[in-house]
C-alpha cells in the first residue's frame, strides 16, 4: 500500500495511508488539497525555468511522487521509511504556513500531491576522486518547465569507483531563487575514520544553510577540498 494514499480520518497524528474511494473522501481531498495549494503559492512567486541544466557534473532525475522521494531519502540517509515521510512532510511549507494556515492534516495532503526531483552534482577532489552532492527537490512543474519550490535535504554521496573516502568540514547550500542553487564544499577528506553528519538542512527560497561533517579516528590525510559550484536551471 503506497504512503501517498489516505485513511478517511483527520487524525493529524497517524501517517495517511488509505483513503476509501467515496464521493465524501474525494470531496473532503479536494478540498483540503486546493486550501493547501492555495497558501502554498502565496508564499512564492512561481518562477519556473525549462528543462535544461547548466552544468556538465549535474544530473536531474524525471519528476518523483512522494512514495519515491520517501524510499530515495531514506535509502541516502540511512534513516527508515517513516522517518522519512515525517521528515518531507514536516519540510513540506515554511514556518508562516506551518504555523498558522495549516493543520499537519493538511501538511500531509499538500505533501503527497507535491512533485519532487533529486539533482546530484560531482565535484573534483582530486584526478581519481569525485564524489556527488545530492539535493532533494520538491519542485514546480508544467507545461515542460520547471522549478525549485524547497530544498528538502542537503547531503553527500562519497563514495566514487568502489572506495569511500572520510571527510570532516562543511556543506554550505543557498537556493538563490527556484531556478539556482548555489553551493560550497569546504574540509578534509581522510583514507580512514569514521563520518558522522549533523542536523539536515532544509531551504526555501532566498535561504542558505551549512551542513556539518564531523570526521573521528581520522587518519591517512587526502586531500583538502574548497570547492564553489552552482545548479542552474535556465
Amino acid at each position: 500500500m503506497p504512503l501517498a494514499s489516505f485513511y478517511n480520518t483527520t487524525d493529524e497524528n497517524a501517517l495517511p495511508l488509505k483513503i476509501h474511494n467515496t464521493l465524501d473522501s474525494n470531496k473532503l481531498f479536494h478540498m483540503m488539497y486546493n486550501n493547501a495549494e492555495k497558501a502554498l503559492r502565496t508564499q512564492e512567486n512561481n518562477l519556473i525555468g525549462s528543462l535544461n541544466v547548466d552544468n556538465e557534473q549535474t544530473v536531474v532525475s524525471d519528476v518523483l511522487t512522494f512514495d519515491q522521494i520517501v524510499e530515495i531519502m531514506a535509502k541516502d540517509n540511512n534513516i527508515s521509511i517513516m522517518e522519512a515521510a515525517n521528515q518531507i512532510i514536516e519540510k513540506s511549507s515554511n514556518n508562516r504556513i506551518r504555523n498558522n494556515a495549516l493543520s499537519r492534516y493538511d501538511l500531509k495532503i499538500l505533501a503527497t500531491a507535491a512533485t519532487y526531483r533529486v539533482a546530484s552534482s560531482r565535484f573534483t577532489v582530486t584526478s581519481t576522486y569525485r564524489p556527488t552532492l545530492r539535493f532533494h527537490l520538491q519542485t514546480s512543474e508544467g507545461g515542460g518547465f520547471w522549478g525549485i519550490r524547497k530544498v528538502l535535504n542537503v547531503g553527500m554521496n562519497r563514495l566514487y569507483m568502489g572506495k569511500t573516502k572520510q571527510f570532516g568540514g562543511t556543506v554550505y547550500a543557498k537556493l538563490e531563487n527556484p531556478g539556482k542553487i548555489f553551493w560550497i564544499v569546504n574540509g578534509d577528506f581522510f583514507l580512514n575514520g569514521t563520518t558522522t553528519v549533523g542536523a539536515g538542512i532544509d531551504l526555501g527560497l532566498g535561504e542558505g544553510a551549512s551542513l556539518n561533517f564531523h570526521i573521528s579516528h581520522s587518519s591517512d590525510h587526502y586531500a583538502y577540498t574548497y570547492v564553489e559550484g552552482n545548479f542552474n536551471i535556465h
